[in-house]
């Protein structure tokens, strides 16, 4: 199964900057954002925030993963 497509999230349309161009963060890394800030309030209201931040990286990105995978699928529908 290919990779899901990962465009940039919030593209910068502006001129280079000393031969520089931010594009900007993709959509993988703003949804595992998204999905970060949920898991931290749940390890936080479980009093378990010390405990589950070592694995909260990797969840959040997991799920980022699958959200691109289904705009993917909706996308050629």
């Amino acid at each position: 199964m290919s990779k899901p497509e990962n465009p940039q999230a919030f593209p910068l349309v502006e001129a280079a900057h000393n031969g520089f161009i931010n594009e900007g963060m993709t959509l993988l890394d703003w949804f595992a954002g998204r999905a970060m800030v949920a898991y931290i309030k749940i390890a936080y209201e479980q009093g378990e925030v010390d405990d589950a931040l070592d694995n909260i990286a990797w969840w959040s990105y997991n799920d980022a993963e699958a959200m691109l995978a289904e705009r993917q699928k909706r996308m050629k529908q």
